[in-house]
């Protein structure tokens, strides 16, 4: 599976970069000028609702061919094919990037729920430092407990961070507008969450590979939104990160012997 890895992975970042750019269209196009409300039969709502709706099933079929021909090993440094300076490199640029979107997210905000703020930001550096974290100890020979910390940063953040998108937003009777944000704010903390089974001895590939073409997509699409910059670098680091993570998880697949694939099917029927 190693020849499909890169493969995969830009073609998960292509679907983000094509989502992208059919949600700044939708933005254009989509609303209302006077009022904000979404405009009655856009074609650029309806196109990126088509759009969405093909690569989730797309994500479902590559789900289901895991599934049936391939499996994972039941660690994190075995499963995840290693990608050596290149995933060092990403996970460093990917950092750098959650560090410094921290440092503009204290600065945009204000005075108020000040501490809710700073933590959020303080989250943000700390996944990015557990990014990296996690990719050198992927490469480490040495047996270390450090993945174990940084493999549930990001869920957290994530899940912190759709919980106030959800607050800030509750009384938003405009759905549309923030419903990319939090689709990507959900599928990354999953994505995360799945990439921690790894680490914690319990790989759960199929979900892993759904997760993280979902969090690839809607992580680019949402990158489009009006947010703020500093949100802006959050997704597209994560964009990337998710994308070398899948081309990662696809090259350390194995094939599923016929053989073997005929005793499953026995044993079912």
């Amino acid at each position: 599976m190693r020849k499909y890895a890169i493969v995969s992975g830009l073609l998960a970042a292509g679907a983000g970069t094509a989502g992208f750019l059919l949600r700044r269209s939708e933005l254009i196009r989509g609303f209302e000028p006077d009022t904000g409300l979404p405009a009655s039969g856009a074609v650029s709502t309806a196109a990126l609702i088509a759009y969405t709706v093909f690569i989730l099933a797309a994500a479902a079929a590559a789900s289901a061919a895991v599934k049936t021909r391939f499996k994972a090993k039941n660690t994190y440094k075995e499963a995840f094919a290693p990608s050596g300076k290149h995933l060092i490199f990403t996970a460093a640029v990917c950092a750098a990037a959650l560090v410094s979107g921290a440092l503009l997210y204290i600065e945009s905000q204000g005075s108020e729920e000040l501490r809710v703020q700073t933590a959020l930001a303080a989250l943000t550096a700390v996944s990015g430092i557990a990014l990296f974290g996690l990719a050198a100890d992927s490469l480490s020979e040495r047996e270390s407990k450090l993945s174990f910390v940084c493999a549930v940063v990001p869920e957290i953040f994530f899940t912190l961070w759709l919980l106030l998108l959800y607050r800030s937003n509750q009384t938003n009777p405009v759905r549309i507008e923030y419903a990319f944000q939090a689709l990507a704010a959900a599928s990354a903390a999953l994505a995360s969450y799945f990439t921690a089974s790894f680490v914690y001895g319990r790989s759960s590939p199929v979900r892993a590979v759904f997760f993280h073409i979902a969090a690839v997509y809607f992580l680019g699409t949402a990158a489009a939104d009006g947010a703020a910059l500093s949100q802006k670098i959050v997704f597209i680091a994560f964009s990337a990160y998710f994308a070398v993570n899948l081309g990662r998880i696809v090259g350390g697949l194995e094939a599923v012997s016929p053989r073997h694939l005929q005793g499953s099917v026995e044993k079912t029927t």
